[in-house]
């Protein structure tokens, strides 16, 4: 046997197990949690409720995406999603008073563990926002629970392309 002939019986005998499952991950998901803002020596802590989109990434395993734009890249290792760090979005927030702001993330840190269909999302990072044309700053940090709606439909076959 020669060496290419070795290389390429590793290569098989590694096979495609290799390959991230994100499959189980995809979907929509509805969420409930919270979210805590860190602000001038200050902690405030609100519910929230979010429809989130997980589906497969361009440059990622996967992309969550919130009801109001916000896209999360996150590469997947087994049953956990690790957010890419320092990612950036604006996602518009209402306000009680009716008023909407388009705040501005940086996210830090975070992970999506999927167990039963359930995620649970959990990130850091910072918040700008213009408020009475004045800018400010705060960290956050969210946890959530997201429960899945639908699931992605997965095409099998070539031929599931084709119309009839």
């Amino acid at each position: 046997m020669n060496l290419r002939s070795i290389f390429l019986v590793g290569a098989l005998a590694l096979g495609p197990g290799c390959a991230r499952d994100i499959e189980p991950f995809l979907g929509t998901y509805v969420g409930t949690g919270e979210v805590t803002f860190s602000f001038a020596g200050q902690r405030n802590t609100q519910p929230r409720s979010d429809t989130v989109h997980v589906t497969e990434g361009d440059t990622s395993d996967i992309v969550l995406t919130s009801e109001g734009g916000c896209a999360l890249p996150a590469e997947v290792e087994d049953e956990v999603a690790t957010l890419v760090p320092n990612t950036s979005c604006t996602e518009n927030v209402p306000l009680p008073d009716g008023t909407v702001l388009a705040a501005s993330l940086v996210v830090t840190s975070g992970t999506a563990t999927l167990a039963d269909k359930v995620i649970t999302l959990n990130y850091a990072g910072t918040v700008s926002v213009v408020y009475g044309g004045a800018p400010y700053t705060a960290g956050f940090s969210s946890a959530m629970t997201l429960s899945r709606a639908t699931a992605a439909r997965a095409i099998t076959r070539p031929d599931a392309l084709q119309t009839r």
